[in-house]
């Protein structure tokens, strides 16, 4: 019933429905999974967090959760927490794009630039005109003060897919990085 609520966007509803299902039985996986997401799209990323390791205990090989967690200990504030999460993740599915992706994300939150310009770079090598990883490459850049550059990376992302909000943020920043606040 929760997955119906979910998909319906009654999220109220599928959070109680999908509550009940855990009380019921705290060994469904997939009522703790349901939840972290629907939580997280309430934006209680604390009880989020508290689902997705609830699910994690009961499927620890379970790389998706482990993004999930990473994510919403970004979203958290926690890079920490997000590193610890995003690196299981990424030693489960080192393949992942996904994966590489946001443990770059946590290395930048934690301002380890170092670790975190070695994962972008890995996915700039597979995935050259993705994107994602510019913005990532543009963030990266901006942190390091190469405002030009990062400009670059932005418009390049920008240039690629044109709905990306997170590029159009970037060059934002940097236009204010640069006195330019129009």
């Amino acid at each position: 019933k929760g997955r119906f609520l979910l998909a319906e966007a009654r999220l109220d509803e599928a959070v109680d429905a999908l509550r009940a299902a855990v009380k019921a039985d705290a060994k469904l996986a997939a009522a703790h999974y349901m939840l972290g997401n629907a939580l997280t799209t309430k934006r209680d990323f604390a009880g989020a967090a508290d689902a997705y390791r609830a699910t994690l205990e009961l499927v620890p090989a379970a790389g998706q959760v482990q993004l999930q967690l990473a994510r919403v200990s970004l979203m958290r504030g926690d890079p920490t927490a997000a590193l610890a999460a995003a690196t299981t993740a990424l030693e489960r599915q080192p393949d992942s794009a996904v994966a590489r992706l946001v443990m770059a994300e946590a290395l930048l939150a934690k301002r380890d630039f170092s670790r975190a310009a070695d994962e972008i770079q890995r996915l700039r090598a597979k995935y050259p005109k993705a994107a994602p990883v510019l913005v990532l490459e543009g963030k990266l850049l901006g942190m390091e003060g190469k405002v030009a550059d990062a400009s670059r990376a932005f418009n390049q992302a920008l240039t690629l897919d044109p709905s990306s909000v997170e590029a159009m943020t970037g060059l934002v920043g940097v236009d204010l990085a640069q006195g330019n606040p129009a």
